[in-house]
């Protein structure tokens, strides 16, 4: 039997919201999936810290302006906070993939920066993805992997690492409500 989290990190685009090939780009395009926001408030009801962490390369190809991805980000953290819950920490990378920056997914400082800023120890903390990159910086970071089902991974679960996946949940929701029932 697993313990809980003292943190769960999320990626946002897949995890917290709908995805959309065109980049997220205002908070009109910024649609929670379903259960999402209640699946963090339970998350910070239960004592449980909760980021996201997220590449937003939109930046960096001039398709976002960082104006609007504040705007972005402070409208989920208003619709957790109308939900019950607390506000959402964000940490995201600009870069464009080809940049070889070190905050970019799948490397891990972005989680990295998180947990320090939480004083978090990594073995203390998952990280929910629904991309070979999530996992990849999980993994790195040294915190649990925790895989949503996507068509946007091709790894196969766990693949390269003992501390991988135990199966894919179907949502968000479904990760905590398992996570709360310690049934995996």
């Amino acid at each position: 039997m697993r313990r809980l989290p003292k943190m769960v990190m999320l990626d946002r685009d897949g995890v917290i919201n709908r995805e959309s090939a065109l980049f997220i780009k205002s908070v009109a395009e910024w649609h929670p999936l379903p259960g999402a926001i209640d699946a963090i408030v339970r998350l910070q009801r239960r004592g449980i810290k909760v980021a996201v962490c997220t590449n937003q390369s939109g930046i960096a190809r001039r398709i976002l302006r960082i104006e609007d991805l504040d705007k972005i980000h402070i409208e989920l953290s208003r619709v957790v906070c109308a939900a019950g819950g607390d506000w959402v920490p964000v940490f995201f990378c600009p870069h464009h993939p080809e940049d070889g920056c070190l905050c970019r997914k799948p490397r891990p400082l972005m989680l990295r920066t998180a947990l320090h800023q939480a004083d978090i120890a990594p073995e203390d903390a998952c990280f929910v993805g629904d991309r070979d990159s999530d996992l990849l910086a999980a993994t790195a970071a040294g915190c649990r992997p925790v895989l949503l089902n996507s068509p946007n991974v091709r790894l196969a679960a766990g693949k390269g690492s003992s501390k991988g996946p135990q199966r894919a949940f179907v949502s968000l929701a479904d990760y905590v409500s398992s996570l709360f029932n310690l049934s995996y």
